[in-house]
């Protein structure tokens, strides 16, 4: 739609200069970009592609040369050639070697009358290519005011009309890698090669661009978004890109970035959004929830999941919710991720990148992670429960990661890994560790085996009597009784916290 530089015809048509085809040249139309005049033999280093040639043939050639200069002339990519008489009346018409060796070349070769200076011819040229520039600029700003009016009703007419526009295709695509929508539709498959390209964009943010070319299609893609990549266009035609045709796209990139991208109160809008989302799974009204995620260029993950929360440190919000989004567009996943009661709850694809790379987020910015067993989306308020229970056992600095398995398996020991209950078994065990590991040893051995010596004996690697002598001495500092068994039961929690926890000597 843009291609527009003149054509042979413009200047064969204009009855102002009276020219007439000699030779009409091959099938392959070739634009005029410019009009010179040269009567050198060999004028192809001055010459660009594009250009038609005006010659009065001061050169005298014979048939060999002159076939020779025609073939420079056509592997110059020269447009057409123009015959002239000059003034000396030397030459009546054009000689037929070179009208023969147009023939053969397939070189446009046309006649200009004497009349005709080649200065006019240039003139003509010239105003037919400001004439052709204005088009073209009237023709890119009206499709730059369609996109415009287009972005207001949404992103799938400005996917149709920059199609058109470019007679190629374009494509919306989410943050995970995924096609939104395509223009025309069987455009989608042809952005499946291109996700090496998407993950480029990613890491080098939102102001890059690339450029390929996939199977004979020129292929472009940029980011939208202006603080990170909230989506991708891509678009790609067959014909090469010009400065007109890229102009359209940006324009393109700028109103689908405006319209995905928020301000402050527009990204809390989003969150209040996200946030009725997981409102929504948790009350069981999946189709609602899915058809907000898809407003929001978002999806859901698949089934199993897990929930995650997270307790962030202040002001660590964005960047946890940032790098969640990043670690699910890696892996090409649906995810969710709002707030929850002061932490950030994260609806993940069970064993997918996200999941994978959770852990190490939370890590990075020090936070507190607690995670949910697998779950169907219909589970949900299940999920958050064991997840909040999980993250409710986690702790700084020993203990930052739970996940609910650990939790449900009736481990509680490891929900006492904390100040008070250290303190408390450092007083109960005193008289224990006042006798050094041996002893603690021992009494871990004798409560872990139920009070049965000749195992807990074996265990140690000592006779039976050796720790009945031990156990003795130790229950004279003890203020619990070792025949008792609620007194062994509360110095076994005491040990395992000790042990677990395993404390600074």
């Amino acid at each position: 739609m843009f291609d527009l530089p003149i054509s042979l015809r413009t200047l064969l048509q204009d009855r102002s200069l009276g020219l007439r085809l000699l030779v009409e040249g091959d099938d392959d139309p070739r634009p005029v970009r410019w009009v010179h005049s040269s009567d050198v033999d060999d004028p192809t280093p001055f010459l660009e592609p594009g250009v038609v040639l005006l010659t009065t043939w001061l050169v005298t050639l014979d048939a060999a040369a002159t076939d020779a200069y025609v073939r420079r002339l056509r592997e110059a990519q020269v447009t057409a050639l123009g015959f002239g008489y000059d003034s000396t009346g030397r030459l009546d018409s054009c000689p037929p070697e070179l009208i023969s060796a147009a023939r053969r070349h397939g070189l446009p070769l046309f006649e200009v009358p004497v009349e005709t200076p080649f200065i006019a011819v240039m003139r003509v040229a010239a105003a037919a290519a400001t004439a052709s520039e204005y088009a073209q600029a009237t023709a890119v700003h009206r499709a730059a005011q369609d996109l415009t009016r287009a972005a207001a009703v949404g992103h799938v007419p400005v996917l149709l009309r920059l199609s058109h526009s470019l007679q190629g295709w374009a494509a919306l695509i989410d943050s995970q890698g995924d096609v939104v929508h395509a223009a025309p539709e069987s455009a989608g498959p042809l952005v499946a090669p291109l996700s090496a390209d998407l993950e480029r964009l990613r890491e080098n943010g939102p102001r890059s661009s690339v450029s390929v070319t996939v199977g004979g299609e020129h292929i472009v893609l940029y980011p939208l978004g202006l603080d990170q990549a909230r989506g991708f266009l891509v678009a790609g035609r067959r014909a090469p890109w010009d400065p007109p045709a890229l102009s359209l796209v940006d324009t393109a990139v700028s109103v689908l970035t405006i319209r995905l991208s928020r301000d402050r109160s527009q990204r809390l809008a989003e969150r209040q959004a996200y946030s009725a989302t997981l409102d929504l799974l948790l009350a069981g009204h999946d189709e609602d929830a899915q058809r907000i995620m898809t407003h929001l260029t978002s999806r859901l993950p698949s089934s199993p999941l897990r929930l995650h929360l997270l307790r962030a440190p202040a002001g660590a919000d964005e960047e946890l919710e940032r790098a969640c989004a990043l670690a699910a567009a890696r892996g090409r996943e649906g995810h969710l991720a709002a707030e929850r009661d002061g932490a950030l709850a994260v609806l993940a694809q069970c064993d997918g990148q996200l999941e994978t790379e959770l852990p190490k987020v939370a890590a990075r910015l020090k936070a507190l992670l607690g995670s949910s067993a697998p779950h169907d989306r219909s589970e949900l308020r299940r999920a958050l429960s064991e997840a909040q229970a999980a993250l409710d056992s986690a702790r700084a600095p020993d203990r930052t990661i739970v996940n609910y398995e650990t939790v449900s398996r009736g481990r509680i020991l490891d929900l006492l890994e904390h100040d008070l209950v250290m303190e408390w078994a450092r007083s109960v065990l005193q008289p224990v560790l006042a006798q050094g590991p041996q002893a603690l040893a021992a009494l871990s051995a004798f409560l872990r085996h139920g009070g049965v010596l000749q195992e807990a004996a074996a265990e140690l690697d000592v006779h039976r009597n050796t720790l009945r002598n031990r156990l003795q001495r130790l229950q004279k500092g003890l203020e619990h009784d070792l025949s008792s068994p609620s007194d062994c039961a509360e110095l076994l929690l005491a040990v395992q916290a000790w042990i677990n926890a395993k404390p600074e000597r």
